[in-house]
């Protein structure tokens, strides 16, 4: 891609710079802001560093590509982590100094050198997607140790040019380069909790020198200004005065190959080397693997497939929206249905007092994922900023229907309190985990549950599948899945209540397994997995993990209940997990069918309904539940003739269907769980407040 790097002077942007190059992207412009009074050496923002602005045109003479500047008129106005745009706010003018770029040069990304700070990546990344480029921030969440020690050995020479921190003496650190303060910073950050790399605005820099320079930046004149003659803390700057560019020989130039940065091919690398899973057994019980299930239906099916709506105390759950069309399935009718059926959604839950931006999460099953992108095309105008967590799966066979093609099927999870929703939308490439660039959250946060969004074994770098196939696709997703949820609340992968990992082939099952054991270092107090064999995944994965799971870090009881029960050709398997705290307890349940024979008569499917119906009952009974408490609920079943319609009839006509959740039945081709291979599971999230 061709990128404009966003210049600030300092170690972090010229870094960044860096590895945009060595990902194979061209830097063809460079852009910085500077203070509207160019006497003022500092200025208060929350955006850009400005000490050492009176030196920045060395940086396109230096580097030999256009320089490209414009002055800070806005001030720091919305200051809320989420950005809406101001024309009084100092984003602004990034956004407008790029727009005036893009009239005479063509680039297709940005580079930024945001390392921790949430508030500069989502300015950075509203400003990208308003322009329709690519926010690339390489030094995005990656251990500042580590940096450090890259940003010496690649040859980059910056300078402390301001200090302002518990350890640092303006008089005695102030124009030291980082090799020389290293020692320093590493021993506050041991005694003080001091960032190395400054991200807590404890020194700043000016990049004197990198590989990219084809000269290098001499002072030849500064003065110390003390801004603050604190004991314990003085803070101080350094003005430069008078500078010059000398010429580097082209020995003194280095070659990409010698450069220590961490590359995408590194990062795959370093990760494949450190995958070991042979050592595990995957545990995989093969009985019923290739047990061949078909339905003898006989429901009259209703056509209509009304959705359904359960109303939580907290929470409004949206079930079964389907999406079908009688005619030639084109790019068009996959667009105007997906239309017709957002529009839906949205009066069902205008009708409940609830908008789109109340939505936590959102389960998009689809016929083909050849229609996914015609299906993104048309969802990303219904949820912009902070969009809900997602996941995608391609699961809807249309082999024994002869009038009504279903297209795509959706339910959603809203809360009531949009208030208490928090959002992780990073969409810059980075080596942390894969950019969400699409309309999705990486998760939602609200009141302690966290929805993870269906997640693949992608490279963050460069957004491409990983190589070495479905063990490693498995081991990856879910080691980003951590990723997320450790930078969201500082949970892992033991705090779950529900998690779910879908595969493309029943023989990968084990991988996802082991994948998972691994994770978890085998834990005993981790709610039960959900393995499901399904057609497709975005992008031709083998592998996507999605699940929601707690992040309060408050004391929990957990305890796990499990039964089972026996009917002739019909095996029950039940259990439940429940989290109790302070204020709140959490449910996952999950109650599973296993047959003994392949054929399956209508006589039994109704027993199957019913006897996953009277587990559920028992489970509401014994933890004093009701359907108004249950979240989610989803129904998975496998095998051939059976239409989920049909299901669908099978659980609203049981007796009693009336106290039983609204569900939204998903046709797999295999579920295991309970160590077994099942035909039917449903699987449900009950959320309920304690009255103190």
């Amino acid at each position: 891609m061709r990128v404009i790097a966003l210049i600030s002077g300092g170690k972090d942007s010229c870094f960044n710079m860096m590895h945009a190059h060595l990902e194979g992207h061209d830097i063809v412009g460079l852009a910085n802001l500077y203070p509207s009074d160019t006497s003022k050496d500092e200025l208060d923002s929350y955006m850009y560093q400005t000490v050492g602005h009176e030196a920045i045109e060395l940086y396109s003479e230096a580097m030999e590509i256009p320089l490209f500047r414009r002055k800070i008129s806005g001030t720091s106005k919305i200051i809320d982590l989420n950005y809406v745009p101001d024309d009084n706010d100092e984003v602004e003018d990034l956004y407008e100094l790029l727009k005036e770029i893009q009239r005479t040069l063509h680039f297709d990304a940005v580079a930024s050198g945001a390392i921790l700070s949430d508030y500069q990546r989502i300015r950075v990344e509203s400003v990208c997607s308003r322009l329709g480029v690519t926010s690339l921030s390489y030094l995005w969440r990656r251990n500042q140790e580590e940096l450090l020690q890259e940003m010496i050995a690649s040859g980059l020479k910056a300078v402390l040019i301001k200090t302002a921190a518990l350890g640092l003496d303006p008089r005695k650190h102030l124009g030291k380069t980082l090799d020389e303060v290293s020692e320093t910073l590493r021993k506050l950050n041991k005694e003080y909790g001091c960032h190395v790399c400054g991200e807590g605005g404890e020194f700043e820099t000016f990049t004197l020198d990198c590989p990219l320079f084809k000269k290098r930046i001499v002072i030849d004149g500064s003065d110390i200004i003390i801004h603050s003659d604190d004991y314990f803390a003085p803070v101080g700057y350094l003005k430069l005065k008078k500078m010059h560019l000398e010429q580097k020989s082209e020995s003194d130039i280095q070659h990409v190959d010698k450069w220590h940065l961490l590359s995408s091919k590194k990062w795959e690398e370093k990760y494949v080397s450190e995958l070991n899973t042979d050592k595990l057994d995957s545990g995989i019980n093969n009985n019923g693997e290739f047990l061949r299930i078909s339905w003898e239906e006989s429901a009259t099916v209703d056509p209509q497939n009304e959705p359904g709506v359960t109303n939580h105390e907290k929470f409004l759950t949206v079930s079964n929206l389907v999406g079908t069309t009688s005619d030639e399935v084109t790019s068009d009718i996959v667009e105007i249905v997906t239309l017709q059926l957002l529009e839906k959604l949205v009066g069902i839950l205008s009708k409940h007092g609830h908008k789109q931006d109340n939505i936590c999460y959102v389960q998009v099953n689809v016929s083909e994922m050849s229609h996914y992108k015609h299906i993104n095309k048309v969802y990303t105008q219904f949820f912009k900023q902070n969009p809900p967590a997602r996941a995608c799966i391609g699961c809807i066979s249309n082999s024994n229907r002869t009038d009504k093609k279903t297209i795509l099927q959706i339910y959603c999870i809203s809360c009531k309190e949009h208030s208490s929703k928090k959002c992780m939308h990073v969409q810059g490439l980075s080596h942390w985990a894969p950019a969400n660039i699409g309309p999705f959250s990486q998760c939602v946060l609200v009141d302690d549950l966290l929805f993870v969004s269906g997640t693949i074994a992608l490279i963050p770098g460069n957004l491409q599948l990983i190589t070495g196939g479905a063990e490693t696709q498995a081991s990856l997703a879910l080691h980003h899945v951590e990723n997320v949820m450790n930078a969201m609340s500082r949970t892992s992968l033991k705090s779950f209540m529900q998690y779910i990992c879908y595969l493309t082939n029943v023989e990968d099952i084990s991988h996802g397994i082991k994948a998972w054991t691994c994770g978890t270092d085998n834990s005993d107090k981790i709610c039960e997995v959900i393995y499901l064999v399904v057609d497709e995944l975005p992008k031709e994965a083998s592998a996507e993990w999605q699940g929601i799971t707690l992040s309060s870090t408050e004391e929990r009881d957990i305890g796990c209940h499990s039964g089972h029960s026996k009917h002739d050709n019909i095996v029950v398997t039940w259990n439940y997990w429940k989290a109790a705290m302070e204020n709140k307890e959490v449910y996952s349940f999950t109650s599973s069918i296993s047959l003994a024979s392949g054929h399956v008569t209508s006589l039994e499917l109704k027993h199957c309904v019913n006897y996953i119906q009277d587990s559920v009952r028992s489970w509401l009974s014994d933890c004093h539940l009701n359907t108004q408490h249950i979240v989610q609920a989803s129904l998975f079943y496998t095998g051939e003739n059976l239409l989920p319609e049909s299901v669908l009839e099978y659980w609203n006509k049981a007796e009693e269907s009336s106290q039983m959740p609204l569900i939204t039945p998903v046709q797999v081709k295999k579920i295991y769980i309970n160590n077994r291979f099942n035909c039917m599971t449903i699987s449900c999230l009950a959320y309920k407040k304690i009255k103190q």
